[in-house]
């Protein structure tokens, strides 16, 4: 008999078996069970329930970051965090619900959004407060004349809004 992958031949302990046939020697005592040269293959995983995870919480942690991030972007900060408030409390009414994981991050992205909400309210309020008193004094300081008096005094103004 020879190898298939190579031309020697085999070692005289192994010897073909036909399908089926015992492969315990003559003489061995046999354990009542058929013996194969492979060990048993293990039964399949049990199914493990769906984890629905907390999307929505860990959205609403992110928003209020950027949110937190982008607070002096007049409007843009006071959007986010009111996004990142409603996810993160719609991620914590979920989690209490269906014991999803991420509680902490929904609480976080809540705690954040509600900080930064009023921090970004604030300064959004104080840009707004700001443009409109000094946006008389920039609109005569663009309406003057070139080179002109009423220019400089327009301009004057405008810096001591």
């Amino acid at each position: 008999m020879y190898h298939r992958l190579m031309d020697e031949p085999k070692p005289p302990d192994h010897q073909e078996h036909a399908p089926g046939e015992s492969q315990v020697p003559a003489g061995a005592p046999d354990s009542g069970a058929a013996s194969t040269p492979y060990a048993p293959v293990p039964p399949p995983p049990a199914p493990q329930a769906a984890n629905t995870g907390n999307g929505i919480g860990i959205a609403g942690f992110v928003l209020a970051l950027v949110g937190m991030v982008l607070f002096w972007v007049p409007v843009l900060g006071v959007i986010l965090c009111a996004l990142g408030i409603i996810f993160s409390s719609l991620g914590l009414r979920n989690s209490n619900k269906q014991a999803a994981p991420h509680k902490g991050l929904s609480i976080a992205g809540l705690t954040v959004g509600i900080m930064m909400f009023l921090v970004s309210l604030i300064f959004t309020v104080f840009v707004f407060i700001v443009a409109d008193s000094c946006g008389d004094a920039w609109q005569d300081y663009l309406n003057a004349p070139v080179g002109s008096e009423a220019e400089s005094v327009a301009y004057e103004r405008w810096l001591d809004c």
